[in-house]
Parts: C-alpha cells; structure tokens; sequence
C-alpha cells in the first residue's frame, strides 16, 4: 500500500502582534539570507565550518553535502529520514542499537558510506552546533534525532572525520548549525503547514521565531518554538483473530523550543547561550505484521501492509536538552573558541515482549498444556527507561585565514574533554501471569513445573529486571595544519590522541542469575571495565585548479572505542562471553573533484573512494536468546 501525504503550507506575511519593525514577507524569511542570484541563476557560495573555521564548500577537500535552511523548507524537509532524498551516500536503519527496538523516530542508526553498525560505539557522530550528541549503539535506543527547526544549514561530512570530530566519526559526521540570533535588526516569521496522509489522517507544522536586538551590534535573543502532529497510518489488529483493535497507532506529536542569544561586550569577544529542548512521543513503531510464525498459539495470518499484529502497543517520549555556551575571542595569533556543554536525552518507551518473555516462558514450563498455551498468549511490555547525561568542554585556537603575505601556513589545535552517564532500566511485565498459575493449579515456585522455579513468584507479575550504568570519559588533544605551496595548492596533515575509559555496572535477574556475585538486592551484579588510547591521522592534498574547479585526496583514520559487556548465563547458553570488547578502526581513502560549468549554474561533485575496515565490532547472537559484543 501506498502512503501519500498531501501538504497544503502557508507563511503569514503580517504580523500585527509583532512590533512594526518586523519584517515579513510572502514566504517565510531565513535568518540570514542568501544574496539574490543574478539574472543569469548563477549558482550561490556555501559556507560551511566543516574544518571548523569558516570556508567555501566548494573548496573544502573533503566530500560533503549541505542543505541550507530555505531548502530545508521549500523542499519539506523535516527530519533525518526526510534527508536522505536530498543527500547521496546516508541512510538510516531501523532497530535501535541491538536491531530489536522497532522502527521509529529515535529508534534509528545512521549509515554513511556503508559504514553503520549495530554494536558497540556509534560509527557517525551526530553534533548540534559543536555539541555532541553522540551515544554508542545499545538495544534500547538508537540515535538522538533533533528535528529541521531553525536552521541555518546541515552538514554532512563523509569519510572519517576523527582528526577535529574524534571517536565514532569513523563514517561521516552530521552537524546542524542552528540560525544565530542578528545583531542588527529585528524580524521573524511564522509558517503553517497542514497535509493528509492517505490511510491516515491529518498532520500539521506549525513554528514561529522571533528576533529581538536589545541593543544595536551588541546584543540580541532570538527564540523559536514549533508545534507538529503526524498522523498514524497504521491499525493494531488482533494476533487472535485479526480484528481491529485501533486505528492509526503510529502517530507523531512534535514540540520544539530553541532559545540563543548573543552578546558582544567587547570588540573582541562573543558570547553566545543557547537551549535546545525536544520532545517527540509517538503512539507506537512504524512496523507492520505480514505473517505471524506458525509455531505461536496464535492464529497464523496474513495481514495487509498497514497492519501490525500485536498484544502490546509500543509508545515511546524522547527529550532532548541542550544548554551550551560558546565564547569567541579575536586575538592576534588567531581566534579562540570555547564550547561548554551539557547534552540530556531521556527516552522512556515500551517494547512488544511477546517473543521474547511470554514465548520463553512457555517452554519453560511442564505444567498442564492450557497452562503453557495461557502463558504464551500472554501480552509482555518492556518498559524500558534510558537517560543519556553528559557534559563537555571544547578548547580550540585557530589561526588567521591564509594571507600569502604573512605565511604559507595555517593551523588549527584543540582539546577535548567528555564525561558521559548512560543509564537504562528495563522492567518486563507479563500482565496475568500469577492469574495463568493460580487458574492452573499450580505454583511458579514448583520445579517440577517451572524449570528454574521462582520461589517468591513473580511480584506484579515482572520477570525481568535489569538496571546498565554505563560510564565512558573522553580526553582528546588535536589539531591540523595546512601548508601552501602556492595559493592553489595545499597539503593538510592532522593528528588527534584519543584516551578513552568505560565502564558497566549491571544490575539484574531473568529467572536466573546472570552471575554468582550477588549484591543486597538479590539480583545478580556484575561490573566490567574497558580502556583504550588511539592516534587518529589525516593527510590531504588540495589543488584549486581554477576558481570553478577543485581537486583533492585525502587518507584518513577512523576510531571506535571499546567497550564493556555484561555476562550471559553459562548454565543457559553454554558459553561464557568477554567482559569487553577492543576498539576498531579504518582507514578511507579518497579523490574527488569538485567543478562548476555553464557559467557557474551547473555543479557537478564526484569522488571515489576506498575503505579499509579491520577488527569490526560485532554483535553475536546465541541460539539461547542472549547476546554480546566482540
């Protein structure tokens, strides 16, 4: 079946409850426009900050790819999905970081190149602003999703970009610079958006942003919120008999609240607070039934492509907070920038445990057969509920754009430091499960009945409980430097130190210990640490042939750290599994070419390029359900 969605958009062209300074026009305004193209449509200069300092995409010699704010609108482009029909080489993958979690928005790995992963650290990093987001792969969550809202542009940046953005760049890196707050006049905007989802039903955009200069060249807040609702298109079905349960369970509610300001107290320095808050809550995954396997106690099915059948519907709220501080300061060896920090995500969901609690439980069971056709009907929600905290300090120093005048050398050097909590409690519920028993006649506590009997039973009938901490630090030194031989010619050599400690502290029970060592609680608790150190390089050779035609090569290092497992049962599994897992790393190498034509009205960019991947870390997968990283 084919979902069509129908949008009808409008921007308000006059707002009387604004000051009569604003400025508004027929289509939204952007924060900062783009200079009108000549009559001859000549194509505009992009500037980007992918080497972290201002420069001409098409000049840059690295492969990239930007959408600017006004096409992010004009071409309806409102989320990473929606990206990849503008960008070549990304795509995204459904299933979170353990390849169970559903489809959805928050739920998602990023692929580049062909570089994606579902175990261990992240292969692309993902930054608002300078700020990371980045957060490894785990089975609860996938990747921090922020929504198009306010942009001034995104970057994509492929190949490895470990030298200036570390660890987990070994792919690519997408950064979302946001618009800035004008230091010099007032304006803003309002837009509208409403469209029909067909099999669904109605959604709708609906965002302002205002800019206020509180004193001229100086000082100024800029302040952005949108509201959005996206219909679902998919109906919940009985695994029973297939009737309808509801309608439209994948729905979408969006809220965003963007708040910066900047402040220019001295010719020399900038400052610039910012929060970035989101919440999306969703209804349920994006994930429909076509069959059902045969070996359930349920009825075997065929079902339509906007069907899901299912006992447990799986909604999901994920929050973003982003508070940062940037200060820039103009000196005369060159400019200094410092990005503090602080980066939280709480994404509180539930996942359909059928398979893998009510299913598992039934053929732990030798009871009477309605007891194990009871249980195995039962519905199972994983309420799983995951919170990234992490703080962060960047220190760099760049040096003056290249003036053959005063040296055929530019420079760049930084240093970088992150502390990152990650915690994620899992509870699994079997609703009915003490009621299957009781109606049975039997006890859960019964061996002869339970393999692996319970016996204090299944309090609020959980049978699973499992509390992650995970700790990783980061302490990186880096820096790049380009030598020109001539101003068309530049060879770039960049190095960074990565040191990298983790840490895992496991608290749990499925019916059986995980572990021998067992604390107070009388869960199972295990601890397991990993650390590692890597030197990243990158070599590069540019050569702007003329100003419509830029050739480059580059040979770059890409760097996962590793990371710590918990342990799987022994007497279930057979097996025993590391408590850790090594780094990986790649190397990627690349020519491209970058041209224009046509009177600079036509633009072509190809490149070519090779990927060395060695030590991947990969998730096995064990007959006995558990799994573990290598």
């Amino acid at each position: 079946m084919e979902f069509r969605i129908t949008r009808i958009a409008a921007a308000v062209a006059a707002l009387a409850a604004l000051p009569a300074a604003l400025h508004a026009t027929a289509q939204e305004t952007p924060a900062n426009p783009a200079p009108a193209a000549d009559s001859k449509n000549e194509l505009q200069t992009v500037t980007v900050t992918a080497n972290k300092r201002k420069e001409d995409a098409n000049k840059v010699g690295l492969s990239l790819s930007v959408l600017r704010g006004d096409d992010l609108q004009a071409e309806h482009i409102t989320n990473f999905e929606d990206s990849t029909r503008s960008i070549p080489n990304i795509s995204f993958s459904g299933g979170g970081g353990g390849g169970n979690a559903g489809n959805g928005p928050g739920l998602s790995n990023i692929e580049m190149r062909g570089i994606s992963s579902q175990a261990g650290s992240a292969t692309v990093g993902v930054y608002m602003d300078d700020v990371s987001m980045t957060v490894g792969n785990l089975y609860s969550m996938g990747i921090a999703e922020p929504k198009f809202f306010d942009l001034d542009r995104v970057e994509v940046l492929r190949g490895p970009q470990g030298t200036l953005y570390g660890a987990s760049s070994m792919g690519g890196t997408v950064k979302f610079i946001a618009n800035q707050p004008n230091l010099k006049e007032q304006e803003g905007s309002v837009y509208t958006e409403v469209s029909n989802t067909e099999g669904g039903g109605t959604n709708y955009v609906v965002n302002g942003v205002y800019n206020a200069v509180l004193t001229p060249d100086q000082l100024a807040l800029r302040i952005g919120a949108e509201t959005a609702h996206r219909s679902g298109y998919i109906d919940q079905v009985s695994p029973f008999d297939g009737s309808r349960v509801a309608s439209g369970i994948n729905y979408e509610n969006d809220s965003v609240l963007r708040l910066a300001a900047k402040w220019v107290p001295t010719r020399n320095l900038t400052l610039t607070p910012s929060v970035f808050y989101q919440q999306v809550s969703t209804g349920d995954t994006s994930v429909t039934s076509l069959s059902l396997p045969s070996n359930l106690a349920i009825m075997p099915m065929n079902l339509p492509t906007n069907e899901a059948a299912k006992l447990t519907r799986e909604p999901g709220t994920d929050t973003l907070v982003v508070p940062s501080l940037t200060l820039n300061y103009a000196m005369d060896a060159g400019d200094l920038t410092s990005v503090t920090s602080y980066y939280q995500r709480k994404f509180n969901r539930v996942q359909d445990g059928n398979l893998e609690n009510s299913n598992y439980v039934s053929t732990l069971i030798s009871g009477p057969p309605s007891l194990v056709s009871a249980v195995n009907a039962l519905p199972s929600p994983i309420v799983l509920n995951n919170q990234v905290r992490q703080f962060a300090q960047e220190v760099r120093i760049a040096s003056h754009p290249y003036d053959p005048k005063v040296s055929p050398i530019t420079w760049l050097a930084g240093a970088y430091i992150a502390d990152q909590h990650t915690t994620v409690t899992e509870n699994d519920f079997m609703p009915g499960l003490t009621a299957a028993f009781n109606t049975a006649g039997v006890s859960p506590s019964n061996g002869a009945v339970l393999n692996g009997a319970v016996p204090e039973g299944f309090p609020n009938d959980n049978v699973y409980f499992s509390a992650r901490h995970y700790h990783d630090e980061q302490q990186s030194l880096f820096g790049e430097l380009n030598y020109y031989v001539d101003p068309k010619l530049h060879a770039t050599v960049g190095l960074r130190y990565i040191r990298a400690t983790d840490s895992l502290d496991r608290t749990g029970d499925y019916l059986i210990n995980l572990s021998p060592v067992t604390d107070a609680t009388g869960y199972s608790h295990t601890v397991s640490n990993a650390s590692g150190n890597a030197f990243t390089p990158k070599f590069g050779l540019t050569w702007e042939v003329d100003p419509t035609d830029t050739l480059y090569a580059t040979a770059a290092e890409g760097y996962r750290i590793g990371g710590s497992n918990f342990p799987i049962p022994a007497s279930t599994c057979g097996v025993t599994n590391p408590t850790s897992f090594g780094s990986d790393s790649l190397w990627s190498y690349e020519v491209g070419d970058k041209s224009r034509f046509l009177g600079n009205r036509l633009s072509i960019n190809t490149s070519a390029f090779y990927v060395n991947w060695k030590n991947l870390q990969q998730l096995i997968s064990l007959a006995c359900g558990f799994n573990y990283t290598t």
